[in-house]
Formats: structure tokens, C-alpha cells, sequence
């Protein structure tokens, strides 16, 4: 039977030399205990699992009871959100490392073995690209995110708000940075995209290490009936919805880290090529907010290439062809940018 959330303003203890996973659930029934078996199974054997289910309504429960592990604890609670859910396990975590593993991400076996060995003075996370899989576990060939940056970070939150780092599942805190800078606060901002607290302030507090090659598989189940238009790098559903929570969650960061002393700065002087690329779909599906950011109803030209020339991970070829789909989406007329994208993607897939 799982145990209830019991709270605590912070964590109780930290063992030496331990990892804890901790893999928050809401509705994933179909892949949550798979996520918790590739937790289980890893080469590093001084680790704890910790699921915290978020008030599934599905059969998410009954998947996890048929595992049995003294390493796996289940904890279920009322629905709250994933920052709920984030500072739930992170409260009961033990670990001098901790990992947070959404449940329907996989790692690799020898994932933790890797990144504990990796480890040296001053590094706060250990970051690794994902193998991008679909909704039935198959391998679509291309990685989370293409490229990694681990040098400078700090720069490029303080620009652009973001650097091209993994999501949640591709990152291994030290547990010491993490209790410096949670509980995730207000949980009601980040009831999605709470692994941006950690991420985005991790190169605030020390070095940040790459390891090659990948050490999992990330999961993009496209739902039926979704365009190309949707689907664009791992956007799947209401882009002005991500662009305005993607907006109030940097500015809760921001905030954070002036609390914390460690920047001055409001905001990001620039939004990211992802935000760029979020603000594009929106604007495609005519559903795009109206003065939400400090660079107006449409960004200038100026700031789009300022934007895409300046971000570090792309190559020139890259960024090239990221300023002419901008350029397509962003300037021409909405039908005509729509019916290029669309057939742009059709040639592409074929």
C-alpha cells in the first residue's frame, strides 16, 4: 500500500554516497512503472526510488503495487501539480544526489554509475542528452536537446532566460544545491515545468558537467489528429499557453536568484530561439497573446536575429535555417507561412 504525504518543512537527512530518483506521476499509468523499473535497474546500487503520485485518477497505482523493491517507496497525494509533487519527493529524498525522472521518461542502465564517476569539485549537476522516443517506446533517431552547453550558462540564463541543457529527466543535482534553493515556490505557477527551478539555477551555483553520448530515452507521444504546425521540437499542445507559462515561470526564477543574491537583473534581455519558436506556432494558429512580453505583439527583426546569431548551441548552418523558418512563420501572411511550414514538413518526413 503506498503511505501518505506526511510534511516537512525540509529534508530530513542526507546518506553519503546515495542517489534518489525521484519520479513524480500524474495519469501516466501506462509508462509510470517503467519509469520506476529503469530506475531500479541501474549498475549504481546505492540508490532509492521514490514515486510520488500526484492524485491519479487512472490505474497508475495498481501498476506500481505489482513492483517490489525495498529501494522503491510510493507515496501518493491530492492532486497539486508537478512543483507539488517535485517538493513532496524531494522532502523525503535521502540521497547525496538526486535525480528527477518524469514517469514517462527511461534511464539508461548505467546512467547514475556514469554521472557519480563524472563527478568533481564544484560541479552541481550532471547532464546528459535523451533519446527522443514515441508514445509506444520506439526511437525517433533524434536526441533531447541535439546539443548540450555546459560552460557559461549562467550568461546565457541571464540573456535569454535558458541554455541548452536537458529537461528534468537528463539531470543530476547535488543534493546540497538542492536544498539550497527549494521548496519550488508558489507551487501554483509551476504546476507544469517545474524541472525549470533546478535547471535554470543550477549554473548559478557551480560548474555544470556533459557526459557523451545519452543516458536515456524522453518520451513525445503526439496526440491523433495534431499538425505539423503542433508539432515543432517538442511543443505538442496550445503554444500561447506555453509562451505565457514558459514567461511567469522564468520570472519566479528570477526572482529566486535575486533572493538567493546571486543576479540583479528582472528578466532575460532576449527570448530564446525555443521561445521564438513557441511564439511562431501561436502565431500560426492565430492564437497568439497580445503585449505579454517586453518585445510587444511580434518581435522586430533585429531581435530575432540578435536572438538566434547570439544562441552558443547552434551551428551557423543551423541558425541560418532557424532565422528563415522564423522569417516564414512570424512575417508572411498567415495562410501563406502555414501552407509552407506544412509542406516544408510533409517534404522532410517523406
Amino acid at each position: 500500500m503506498p503511505a501518505d504525504i506526511e510534511f516537512m518543512p525540509t529534508r530530513r537527512r542526507t546518506v553519503p554516497g546515495r542517489v534518489s530518483i525521484l519520479i513524480n506521476n500524474y495519469n501516466y499509468g501506462r509508462h509510470v512503472a517503467g519509469a520506476a523499473r529503469s530506475a531500479l535497474d541501474q549498475t549504481y546500487r546505492d540508490i532509492e526510488v521514490i514515486v510520488i503520485d500526484d492524485g491519479s485518477t487512472d490505474d497508475s497505482m495498481a501498476r506500481l503495487a505489482e513492483l517490489s523493491d525495498p529501494r522503491l517507496s510510493i507515496f501518493s497525494q491530492p492532486n497539486g501539480g508537478q512543483a507539488s509533487a517535485y517538493n513532496s519527493g524531494w522532502r523525503m529524498a535521502s540521497g547525496q544526489w538526486m535525480l528527477f525522472l518524469d514517469s514517462d521518461d527511461l534511464l539508461d542502465p548505467d546512467v547514475i554509475e556514469r554521472a557519480v564517476a563524472s563527478w568533481h569539485a564544484d560541479v552541481v549537476k550532471v547532464q546528459f542528452a535523451l533519446r527522443v522516443i514515441d508514445g509506444s517506446g520506439r526511437p525517433t533517431g533524434a536526441l533531447h536537446p541535439p546539443e548540450l552547453e555546459d560552460r557559461g550558462c549562467d550568461q546565457q540564463v541571464l540573456k535569454y532566460g535558458l541554455y541548452a541543457g536537458p529537461p528534468g529527466s537528463g539531470n543530476l543535482f547535488d543534493a546540497a544545491f538542492v536544498d539550497t534553493v527549494m521548496p519550488i515556490t508558489p507551487e501554483s505557477v509551476f504546476q507544469s515545468g517545474a524541472d525549470a527551478w533546478c535547471i535554470l539555477m543550477a549554473p548559478f551555483f557551480g560548474q555544470i558537467h556533459s557526459l557523451d553520448g545519452p543516458g536515456g530515452s524522453y518520451r513525445v507521444d503526439r496526440p491523433a489528429g495534431v499538425d505539423a504546425l503542433r508539432i515543432i521540437g517538442n511543443i505538442n499542445a496550445q503554444a500561447s499557453s506555453n509562451l505565457c507559462k514558459t514567461l511567469d515561470c522564468t520570472a519566479y526564477v528570477f526572482d529566486a536568484l535575486r533572493r538567493h543574491g546571486r543576479i540583479s537583473a528582472l528578466r532575460p534581455s532576449l527570448p530564446s530561439p525555443p521561445m521564438l519558436r513557441t511564439w511562431a506556432i501561436a502565431r500560426l494558429e492565430g492564437d497568439l497573446p497580445v503585449g505579454v512580453t517586453p518585445w510587444g505583439g511580434a518581435p522586430g527583426i533585429s531581435t530575432v536575429c540578435r536572438s538566434v546569431l547570439g544562441w552558443r548551441a547552434y551551428s551557423m548552418k543551423k541558425k541560418l535555417a532557424y532565422l528563415a523558418y522564423l522569417a516564414v512563420c512570424l512575417y508572411l501572411p498567415r495562410g501563406i507561412a502555414k501552407h509552407t511550414v506544412r509542406s516544408v514538413s510533409r517534404a522532410v518526413a517523406h
